[in-house]
């Protein structure tokens, strides 16, 4: 992912975050019926997909460095 896209999954996120600011707590869980069922359950795969970039961005570092690699 270079720059550009993280900067667009940011702003996406965002956009995300506020609108989940003014949602009353019944329609933040209110199940939907279709895709991820809720705001929460959307927020959730979110936070799953940033935690699965991150793991990957991490592991190929670590593959790259010759020290972290003893570790």
């Amino acid at each position: 992912m270079n720059q550009n896209d993280y900067k667009w999954v940011r702003q996406t996120r965002g956009v995300l975050l506020d609108f989940c600011i003014e949602l009353e707590p019944k329609d933040f869980t209110r199940q939907m019926g279709f895709g991820w069922q809720s705001v929460r359950d959307t927020l959730v795969h979110v936070a799953d997909c940033y935690n699965a970039w991150l793991g990957s961005f991490v592991l190929s570092f670590i593959r790259e460095d010759p020290i972290l690699k003893l570790c």
